[in-house]
């Protein structure tokens, strides 16, 4: 019943409204498929979130290989370390 219904169009309208711009610090949109990756989505916020970064807080986040790592507990602490108490929304949106 809800297939095809805009779900999508509906939330990309408000993720990109000006009042959503400025209540939160940081915003995240990952697409999900049928198979759904905890390890992929925290790896994919992590990645959304140093991107987000100005430069020089960029350099200051320690690199390592942590996205080679499959171990969540690793990723959460790195998680931890680029989002810290920003204010954040995170969209997972499904494709299939």
């Amino acid at each position: 019943a809800w297939a095809a219904s805009g779900k999508t169009a509906l939330t990309k309208m408000v993720y990109n409204d000006q009042k959503v711009q400025q209540h939160f610090q940081l915003k995240m949109w990952h697409c999900v498929s049928d198979s759904f990756d905890v390890i992929a989505i925290v790896k994919s916020m992590i990645e959304l979130a140093i991107n987000d970064m100005p430069k020089e807080e960029k350099e200051k986040v320690t690199t390592g290989n942590w996205y080679l790592s499959g171990n969540i507990e690793l990723l959460q602490k790195k998680l931890n370390e680029v989002i810290g108490r920003k204010r954040f929304l995170l969209v997972l949106d499904d494709v299939w």
